[in-house]
């Protein structure tokens, strides 16, 4: 395995080659250049994991859900399922427990037309974010 092969180098984790030097600004790993922490954990744990993707197999496989119903269709609950995968892939070492109290609160702005109210929507939003953390770790697990 190269050294290019690795998440990251020893280089990264203090912001520069020369830290020995006290004009550079020790910068935590993939904080510089903008990046932010969340972006840094998506890069790290879930490269491979594309939103897109998983639309369309939510799309797929949403009438197979217990928590759909007759009365709501694929197009309700697609909001739910998007934010869930997002917000895994924000911040991926939350569960989803912790993470919900954020959902719950922006989930007027993000429901777009969707008529769920976040008590339905909430298993959709649990259900892909589980789904991304399970695809998530067996990615990283297999390199």
């Amino acid at each position: 395995m190269s050294k290019r092969d690795h998440a990251f180098s020893v280089s990264d984790l203090v912001g520069s080659r020369d830290f020995a030097s006290p004009k550079r600004e020790v910068v935590p790993l993939g904080l510089g250049d903008g990046a932010t922490p969340g972006r840094l954990r998506r890069t790290c744990l879930a490269p491979s994991i594309d939103p897109l993707d998983e639309a369309a197999f939510w799309r797929t496989q949403h009438r197979f859900q217990r928590f759909a119903t007759g009365l709501f269709g694929y197009e309700d609950f697609a909001p739910a399922y998007r934010c869930g995968v997002d917000q895994f892939l924000r911040e991926p070492f939350l569960s989803f427990t912790k993470a919900e109290t954020c959902l719950e609160q922006l989930w007027p702005r993000l429901r777009g037309s969707s008529r769920l109210p976040w008590k339905q929507a909430r298993f959709a939003a649990r259900a892909s974010w589980e789904r991304a953390q399970r695809r998530a770790y067996a990615i990283a697990s297999e390199r």
